[in-house]
């Protein structure tokens, strides 16, 4: 019988299928509603009370969230009603403060869905009134957040995910025109502001139909990314420069207007990364486009080492955040945010002529080292809060950035962070230390031995469930550090109980003695608690003994942070798991072709005495699994397609109907590992489904196994991604016959892809505890395994040895 609480879920589901225009969306939830209704315990139940959790808040980036059904989703129903709420708002106070007139700017990037959005708001913005103009193209952030300011608008909205994973939409909304003071026209949205916005986004919803004008919104001419170009650009002279620059804009927008902007300062022997140089929405060569993500430049670098570059320029992608690569010795390394932001500092204050109007800012999460600049030169410096809303808000600002790779070096057109305009003055830099033979490794051993060597790290936690960062904060306001990395802590500050300085804001930060400085927040745009650390070490005795010093110290912190928190350094402990815990994680499994009825009943008698999560067996012993387990908690679980994953889709489809039929609760299927070798999406996507049909119609859950030692990175993602679109319930590593087995670099791969709602089963080679709990910790949520009873501690098992 199914409960009060789903039945109550499956009707909020349902009302919103009857609202949601869009095809895709509304069949999505019409298909994870059949399947929680055949079976409530299912983890489609959990998805589906997730997307109906609550309503989409704006954020650090605005409204952020993966694309899909309901309201804690990115999809048509959700950026219509904020749309309207922000037609809303600006209507009532047009009225109210008699505004003389009510504009927006639009604009849109390359992702999924990103210029449908787009036109929904000109729609509705004209619809209400206000006289709307839409990009004419993807183009990166910057430009509109230039077109915001530039022609006045009351409103600017940008529809991009900026470096999110693929399946990731966002609503970023900037204010300017009559809508707020001069000094802030052009900046993203902050209190109240965007309480304001959410209240009219809350009347407009209730109000009923949203209306939708069919024309009367202008849009920009082709020519406006050029029209930025030429304001960017006239930031340098131009002349003859022969720095040779590799540039990649991540599979982003941003390519075309970023070579444009450094062709007319006279940079013209720029080299694109061909593999990431045209938009795709898929990021084929990046899980997490971020340019900070291990692996995102290795192209770039790679054609850097080959061709003799001077610099490295990546922008995410849609172009408002920069990195940089430099060489340093005989290899190449990206630049930390604080790195690049110091050296910006440098920068700007030879570029400055009066420094009693000049104001540099950064974010409290960025290094102090910019403030120790600008002090030492009579310069204003302010710190806010994480997020250029809040550094772009700065008066009289001259230059500000935050260490996640965001700058500001031309507050007066872009009141935002902009990773072209920072593109080109890296690049000119760049070319006068070339010219006087020096290098930017020189550059920031000059602002060591001047203002001290400030070092930084930072400890992520990525977590499934959203409540453990809570949890994890409430543990540090309750009992603070005493001290860190052998340094007593001698203040510790709540920032939610705001200052002078700065407003609430949910963090602590912490000092020690030494002047170690730590900070500890939720991330803004993503499922993660983050530990800002920064240490500062004399110079005195050389250079090379300070940075050991710091890289020794920062380690220690970080393990202390770790101790603080409850964690060890990657994860939640899961040393400390039961064997009853950890049994009713693994997959008990015997796939051998010499398996007998006897061997197969041994399995299932064991999985009943510890509580194994299920007994895996391929599609023959069915019958007898589903019999042998009948009334325990474990479930009984076939391969199909195994274990080559060659068979025909309809193939599979019938063995996994077949196999439900015959009582199993959980299929495991083979994909066609040439498609995803292939690079064939809707191959793979068209074979996953076959199977996620046949075995949800029967109330089964659904396991993919991508073969990862057959795939490289690039493919793995593909293949997992395919397997979400699909339907699959999780995604697995192996079959236990091919080359290799589970690895726990592949596992926290699959589970940064997939995200929190979908499984990842490790399989392959896992034949002790510590391999099991190494996978648990990498992101997998099931085990796969012949030896279950090794793994939880209990006597020899004599199942095969394969998987």
């Amino acid at each position: 019988m199914m409960s009060k609480d789903i039945e109550q879920l499956l009707e909020q589901a349902r009302q919103w299928i009857e609202i949601d225009p869009d095809v895709a969306t509304r069949r999505e939830l019409e298909e994870l509603v059949q399947v929680v209704q055949a079976d409530p315990a299912s983890t489609a139940a959990d998805d589906l009370a997730d997307r109906f959790s609550g309503t989409l808040q704006f954020g650090t980036a605005g409204l952020r969230a993966a694309l899909g059904a309901g309201p804690m989703r990115m999809n048509q129903v959700v950026v219509s009603r904020a749309a309207a709420g922000l037609a809303l708002y600006a209507s009532h106070r047009a009225e109210q403060e008699n505004w003389d007139k009510k504009t927006a700017v639009v604009g849109f990037d390359a992702r999924y869905n990103s210029d449908v959005f787009a036109r929904l708001t000109a729609e509705i913005f004209t619809a209400a009134g206000i006289e709307t103009t839409l990009m004419p193209s993807p183009l990166p952030t910057p430009v509109l957040a230039w077109a915001t300011k530039e022609f006045n608008a009351e409103i600017g909205v940008m529809v991009t995910a900026s470096h999110n994973p693929a399946n990731d939409n966002g609503y970023k909304v900037y204010l300017g025109g009559n809508a707020v003071p001069k000094g802030e026209r052009g900046s993203q949205i902050v209190p109240p502001y965007d309480a304001q916005i959410a209240a009219a986004i809350v009347q407009a919803t209730e109000s009923g139909t949203i209306d939708r004008a069919e024309r009367g919104w202008k849009t920009f001419p082709a020519t406006i990314a050029s029209d930025y170009a030429e304001r960017v650009s006239a930031l340098v002279p131009a002349t003859e420069r022969d720095l040779k620059i590799v540039y990649t804009p991540v599979h982003g927008v941003g390519a075309e207007t970023a070579v444009d902007v450094l062709a007319r300062a006279g940079f013209t022997d720029v080299h694109v990364v061909k593999e990431q140089a045209q938009p795709a929405p898929d990021f084929p060569t990046a899980a997490f486009p971020n340019p900070e993500e291990p692996g995102v430049l290795d192209l770039a670098i790679d054609l850097a080492q080959s061709i003799d570059a001077d610099l490295v320029i990546a922008n995410d992608p849609d172009a408002d955040r920069a990195a940089f690569a430099i060489k340093d010795g005989a290899h190449w390394r990206m630049l930390r945010g604080d790195e690049a932001g110091a050296i910006f500092g440098a920068i700007m204050l030879n570029k400055i002529d009066d420094t009693a109007s000049t104001v540099f800012a950064n974010s409290i999460v960025s290094s102090r080292l910019l403030g120790a600049i600008a002090r030492s030169n009579g310069i204003k410096h302010v710190e806010t809060l994480t997020g250029f809303k809040w550094i772009s808000r700065v008066e009289n600002l001259t230059y500000g950035y935050e260490e996640a790779l965001g700058y500001c070096v031309d507050p007066a057109n872009v009141q935002d962070k902009d990773g072209i305009s920072a593109a080109l003055i890296m690049a000119e830099f760049a070319q006068e230390v070339k010219a006087r033979g020096g290098a930017l490794t020189d550059v920031l051993e000059d602002l060591a031995s001047e203002y001290g060597l400030y070092a930084t790290d930072q400890l992520s936690v990525r977590v499934d469930d959203l409540s453990r960062i809570k949890t994890m904060m409430s543990t540090l306001r309750a009992k603070a550090p005493e001290s860190l990395g052998g340094s007593p802590v001698v203040d510790a500050r709540d920032l939610a109980q705001g200052s002078a300085d700065l407003p609430p804001t949910d963090g602590l930060l912490y000092l020690t003695q030494d002047n170690t400085r730590v900070i500890v927040r939720p991330s803004g745009t993503e499922p993660k608690l983050k530990c800002y650390i920064e240490v500062i070490r004399s110079t005195e005795n050389g250079l090379d003994e300070a940075r050991q010093e710091a890289t020794q110290l920062l380690a220690t912190i970080k393990n202390d942070l770790s101790e603080a928190l409850g964690l060890n350094s990657k994860e939640e402990p899961v040393t400390e798991l039961s064997s009853q815990q950890l049994a009713g994680m693994i997959d008990h499994t015997i796939l051998t072709p010499n398996a007998s009825e006897a061997d197969v009943l041994r399995l299932c008698a064991e999985a009943r005495e510890h509580g194994f999560a299920s007994v895996c067996v391929n599609p023959v012993w069915a019958p007898v699994v589903a019999k042998a387990l009948e009334g325990s908690k474990s479930l009984p679980c076939v391969v199909v397609g195994f274990p080559f994953g060659a068979s025909a889709s309809d193939v599979k489809a019938f063995e996994a109907k077949t196999a439900v039929e015959a009582g199993a609760r959980e299929v495991d299927m083979v994909i066609n590992i040439a498609d995803a070798i292939a690079e064939n999406r809707d191959a793979l996507v068209a074979d996953i489904r076959a199977v996620a049909e046949a075995t949800h119609a029967g109330g089964a859950g659904l396991k993919v196994i991508i073969e990862t030692s057959y795939l490289s990175d690039a493919q793995k993602v593909l293949a997992c991604e395919a397997a979400v679109e699909a339907g699959a319930d999780f995604v697995k590593t192996s079959t236990g016959y091919s080359s290799a087995g589970a690895t726990v670099e592949d596992i926290a791969l699959m589970r940064k892809t997939v995200g929190p709602n979908v499984g990842v089963k490790a399989s392959g080679g896992i034949r002790d505890r510590a391999t099991a709990l190494a996978m648990i910790e990498a992101g997998a949520s099931r085990i796969g395994a012949s030896k279950g009873i090794e793994i939880i501690g209990a006597a020899q098992a004599t199942a095969g040895d394969n998987y």
